[in-house]
């Protein structure tokens, strides 16, 4: 490890996360060669960028799906 990077929450995708399916070592090999590629392809300041440059990575999250617009529009509605 190189240290610690507060980062962003990179992109990803189904490919990214099939490491739960690998069984065999041959085949963990293999997807950690295509993880290093897919990663080192993340935006810089991610979370995936970090860890391809073998640091930590820290990122705060916080999750709120609540569309504020429409929310708005219902209270309105129903008011």
């Amino acid at each position: 490890m190189k240290g610690v990077a507060v980062a962003t929450q990179g992109k990803r995708d189904q490919e990214l996360c099939a490491s739960s399916r690998v069984t065999t070592a041959a085949q963990r090999v293999l997807l950690d060669r295509i993880l290093a590629r897919r990663v080192g392809e993340c935006s810089e300041g991610s979370d995936l960028a970090a860890l391809a440059d073998k640091r930590i990575a820290v990122t705060p999250l916080r999750l709120d799906l609540t569309d504020e617009p429409f929310l708005t529009r219902l209270a309105e509605l129903f008011a």
